[in-house]
């Protein structure tokens, strides 16, 4: 194990650590290497609500397909429509 996440992203070089630590900044357009939310519309889209669960997002397998290689997507997790926390979902590049 190495001993900082910028000692793994260094160790691991041009291929990436094919986890969250390859995300390198946020964005408004899905690039390799970034992370975007979703508008209203998509959240509504892929949640059926404006105020998703931890758990309907981690469940929610048509999001997971859409994001592409390399990507991540971060989303606002709610409990009875109160903001609890965020949510990444990505996938790694290989």
């Amino acid at each position: 194990m190495l001993p900082t996440p910028e000692a793994a992203v260094i160790s691991a070089g041009e291929s990436g650590t094919c986890s969250v630590l390859d995300i390198e900044t946020i964005s408004e357009i899905e690039n390799p290497g970034t992370a975007n939310g979703l508008d209203q519309e998509e959240i509504m889209m892929y949640f059926d609500t404006p105020f998703p669960s931890r758990k309907t997002i981690e469940a929610c397998d048509d999001l997971a397909e859409d994001i592409g290689r390399g990507c991540a997507r971060i989303i606002k997790a709610y409990e009875s429509e109160k903001f609890v926390g965020w949510v990444i979902l990505g996938v790694s590049n290989d």
